[in-house]
């Protein structure tokens, strides 16, 4: 009963290209950081480069990556994000340093709910 009770939601959510609550749960940072990179290379941005195996990289989520890699989309909170600027300005980087990989992070964000895999982000608050 409960089944049946969940599947008109579920169709629903299907129906507009939404992704369910279970695989939302499922989503990964590498999820976001993944397209974010297609994207930019879509774009044919400059700051694009490729590593040695010819993979795409940029600088500002190689910090991104140390943080938050293995971590599912949904424990990336505010505070989580907080956590990442503190350790960075630990760590000396600058503000501005800071700032491009936070804008990176939105940018995933944004991205994801385009792709009607999230519903909503985190606040990420620029220094």
């Amino acid at each position: 009963m409960v089944a049946e009770k969940r599947l008109p939601k579920r169709l629903g959510e299907k129906a507009i290209g939404r992704l369910p609550a279970s695989e939302v749960a499922k989503l990964r940072y590498e999820d976001l950081r993944n397209s974010f990179l297609l994207n930019y290379e879509m774009q044919e941005r400059k700051s694009l480069s490729h590593d040695g195996e010819g993979k795409p990289s940029l600088s500002s989520v190689k910090h991104l990556d140390k943080f938050f890699e293995g971590g599912r989309v949904n424990m990336i909170t505010a505070d989580e994000v907080r956590r990442f600027v503190l350790a960075r300005q630990n760590a000396g980087a600058t503000n501005g340093t800071i700032n491009r990989a936070l804008a990176a992070l939105k940018r995933m964000f944004k991205l994801a709910i385009q792709d009607c895999m999230l519903q909503a982000m985190p606040h990420i608050e620029m220094l």
